[in-house]
């Protein structure tokens, strides 16, 4: 059955010059393009049957109308704008001299430390101090007012502290590094 087969491809093989030649006289011709794969095709407007489609109105050329003419414009003046007066029954504060500036309280001592289990704090003091006096501790996020209970250096307590040394002070709220301790004046106990 494969000799059969084999010669049939021998006779066709030998046929296959003329058959190129009308080939290529058949593809000379040319055919139409098969629209491309996702074309969009022209839509021809629909007619209706028996009926003759409306005709549009012409439209009329719009002469457009020529912008107006500016005329020079006049320079205005303005008049300047004077302070609005005050009611007479308000009293003024007196104007500052320009020399005159607050005057700022030094800091009578700096924190230097807190232990927040013990609730202490750690001075380095400027201004000497003593046990009840009443102190304004400021910082960052710490603003509040206390006298001062208890003071101790080295674990025993003492009654007064001078500058320059490290005291340990119990404080009411948290304090942190860096706040300044103001001492305010007021009545002693």
């Amino acid at each position: 059955m494969w000799k059969r087969l084999l010669s049939l491809f021998k006779r066709s093989a030998r046929k296959s010059p003329s058959r190129k030649s009308s080939f290529r006289k058949s593809s000379s011709r040319r055919r139409k393009a098969a629209p491309r794969r996702g074309a969009r095709r022209r839509r021809r407007p629909a007619r209706a049957k028996g009926r003759v489609a409306a005709k549009r109105p012409l439209r009329k050329k719009l002469s457009r109308k020529k912008p107006a003419k500016k005329k020079p414009s006049k320079k205005r003046l303005f008049k300047k704008r004077l302070p609005k007066k005050r009611p007479s029954g308000k009293k003024r504060r007196p104007a500052k001299k320009v020399g005159q500036a607050q005057k700022k309280v030094p800091a009578a001592a700096e924190i230097t430390h807190y232990f927040p289990k013990v609730r202490a704090a750690v001075l380095k003091l400027r201004r000497p101090l003593r046990l009840g006096d009443p102190i304004w501790i400021k910082g960052h996020t710490t603003d509040f007012r206390q006298t001062i209970g208890s003071l101790q250096i080295d674990r025993k307590p003492i009654t007064t502290a001078r500058p320059g040394q490290d005291v340990g002070l119990e404080v009411l709220r948290e304090v942190r590094q860096g706040d300044k301790v103001f001492l305010m004046e007021g009545p002693r106990r």
